[in-house]
């Protein structure tokens, strides 16, 4: 995958973080597969230690989680880490959350079951916008 200026985006690293383990399972064989490195959290407090301790261009997050929600993660990169895009996925949106998401700084707001051709599609957009600020 190639970015905007032409270089190979494998050094853009990504944070999946959802409870369940069978939609990080398959995020990340994807995402890997299109050259990105991955991580896998379970849940928003999860994430934050992650972040703590690594470096991320994106969090790709549930919104509806334990211990941590989406939303309340997305405050937090807002508050302390506002060069990580962020990209919300839920089974249980409504247009009111999609809005807010919005307002907080979320980059995209997606309804699962995702279209795996238009998460790419966001994933790499996202990305070379990151890369021209």
């Amino acid at each position: 995958m190639f970015g905007h200026d032409g270089l190979i985006m494998k050094n853009k690293k990504i944070l999946i973080v959802d409870d369940d383990p069978n939609i990080c399972e398959i995020l990340l064989d994807i995402l890997i597969e299109e050259g990105y490195q991955v991580v896998t959290a379970c849940n928003g407090m999860d994430a934050l230690e992650r972040i703590r301790h690594g470096s991320f261009n994106l969090v790709i997050t549930d919104v509806k989680m334990p211990i941590m929600d989406g939303m309340a993660l997305l405050r937090e990169i807002e508050r302390s880490h506002k060069d990580i895009e962020v990209i919300l996925i839920t089974s249980y949106g409504n247009q009111g959350q999609q809005v807010e998401a919005t307002l907080l700084g979320a980059y995209e707001y997606l309804n699962k079951p995702l279209n795996m051709d238009q998460l790419k599609e966001i994933i790499a957009r996202a990305l070379e916008m990151q890369d021209s600020k």
